[in-house]
């Protein structure tokens, strides 16, 4: 079945439109060598930044520049839209109805995540220069985490696709190195979103995040609501594998 897109708004996790959409992202990065913890991590990530849904505008909003566009929120959304002879590129230029898109677009935007190509996203940044280590506490704390365990500050794509056996930092990785969000402690509950897509497609509880982390509170949900309207910016090997861990 193709992907299943609308004009607005993201798909309830564990429907039977975002099982398919899920399906999807899946067999393409399957096919193409992905292990499952970094398909995990894409797919949660991409939960939390759009719904999976490939026709998402950031705020459901039509915006070209600042602000976001389709699976992983391409920003500026000029940028996606403006692709020139893509296979299958056809986004949806209306929030209330169908203004050019074709489903396929799904396609076109899973393979760009891919190939980080024609569109690059990937910095392979463990930490973004526009987040505060005083600020967000917690996501620096997680930072460290990851850079004590793999002994290294940046990964290269192939190493995220192929080398992190562990789903939690694979979708932290994830979240720090593409997708870079505003606030940095959002990265609790988009783990938390990685966690419950490599459920999905394995039939496996994953472990937890090592060590004490920050529980949900205010402040997540003081964001949790917009963060959509939250700016992405940019800047700009080994087979790694936690030891220990508690299984939830």
């Amino acid at each position: 079945m193709p992907f299943v897109c609308k004009p607005s708004g993201g798909y309830t996790e564990g429907s039977a439109d975002w099982n398919n959409n899920a399906d999807m992202i899946y067999s393409i990065l399957n096919a193409a060598g992905w292990s499952d913890y970094a398909v995990a991590a894409v797919i949660g990530n991409l939960q939390m930044e759009s719904g999976l849904n490939p026709w998402r505008w950031e705020s459901d909003q039509v915006r070209l520049d600042g602000y976001g566009y389709g699976l992983p929120q391409f920003t500026p959304a000029r940028e996606y839209i403006e692709l020139s002879g893509y296979p299958d590129h056809a986004p949806n230029m209306s929030t209330t109805g169908v203004s050019g898109g074709n489903v396929s677009d799904g396609i076109a935007q899973t393979n760009i995540i891919r190939d980080n190509s024609p569109i690059v996203k990937w910095t392979g940044v463990t930490w973004r220069s526009y987040w505060s280590t005083t600020l967000y506490p917690s996501a620096w704390a997680r930072c460290q985490q990851i850079r004590s365990t793999y002994g290294k500050t940046s990964f290269t794509y192939s190493e995220f696709q192929h080398d992190i056996q562990d789903v939690n930092d694979a979708t932290y990785i994830f979240f720090s190195a593409y997708e870079g969000p505003g606030n940095a402690d959002a990265y609790s509950v988009y783990e938390a979103a990685g966690r419950r897509a490599y459920q999905y497609i394995t039939g496996h509880e994953p472990p937890e995040p090592p060590g004490p982390g920050p529980e949900p509170g205010e402040g997540i949900a003081a964001w949790f609501g917009v963060f959509h309207d939250l700016k992405k910016r940019k800047d700009n090997g080994i087979v790694y594998k936690r030891k220990g861990g508690v299984i939830r």
